[in-house]
């Protein structure tokens, strides 16, 4: 019996963790040289403060702001619709932790 508890808490603990685990891109038109490591530096930002998502905007942006120069704008959260000007190759929507919008773009 005490296995089938254990495996119970097993099965529930890993339903958990494979929903929402993988950022979905919704449109981006970043180079695929820098994709990948915004994607993921983003994901993690995101799974760390998702307490406090005004702090994970507040580091995304900084990080953007140090590694890819100044002007980059970030909002996160749910059920939100935007229109922005951009830099060409400097936008990206995506979502991560299953509902959980993440738009990132740069001004000129």
């Amino acid at each position: 019996m005490a296995d089938a508890e254990t495996e119970a808490k097993k099965d529930d603990g890993e339903g958990e963790k494979k929903f929402g685990q993988y950022p979905l891109i919704r449109m981006t038109d970043l180079p695929n040289e820098t994709k990948p490591e915004i994607v993921e530096m983003i994901s993690a930002t995101v799974e760390r403060n998702s307490m406090d998502l005004q702090n994970a905007c507040k580091l995304i942006k900084e990080h953007m702001d140090k590694t890819y120069g100044s002007s980059w704008n970030v909002i996160i959260g749910e059920a939100f619709g935007f229109e922005v000007s951009y830099l060409k190759r400097h936008l990206l929507y995506m979502f991560t932790l299953g509902t959980l919008g993440v738009l990132v773009w740069k001004c000129g």
